[in-house]
């Protein structure tokens, strides 16, 4: 092999190391059950696979969705939440279950931690 090879080669194995790492920090966050490699659909890289092409602009995280809505209606029972936005159930669960941001009365109704309702 050349110099020139082996160090293609090097480098896309450095890649793949990243990757893999990246993987692993996500299936221990987030659960392998709730990532299912046919759920994924990654992103094309450019030619020079130093950028992705076509990035779309950033899309609101699940916990923002619910942080949104909570700031417009006020405190939401879970069935009126679900209703409400387009979250899977078990996600919703997990946004939810953040103490720091979310917490429910004894009627069941979710509501913002004060630092986190808009003013």
């Amino acid at each position: 092999m050349n110099a020139e090879l082996e160090k293609i080669i090097y480098q896309i194995d450095r890649k793949i190391k990243a990757l893999e790492q990246a993987k692993k920090v996500l299936l221990e966050e987030f659960g392998e059950q709730r990532l299912g490699t046919s759920q994924l659909s990654l992103p094309s890289l450019s030619a020079s696979g130093k950028g992705i092409v076509g990035k779309s602009p950033k899309k609101k995280t699940r916990t923002q969705e619910i942080i949104d809505l909570l700031n417009q209606e006020g405190p939401l029972t879970r069935s009126e939440i679900r209703a409400k936005v387009t979250i899977p159930s078990g996600s919703m669960a997990t946004v939810l279950s953040d103490k720091n941001t979310f917490f429910h009365d004894e009627g069941g109704r979710w509501h913002l931690k004060a630092e986190k309702a808009e003013k």
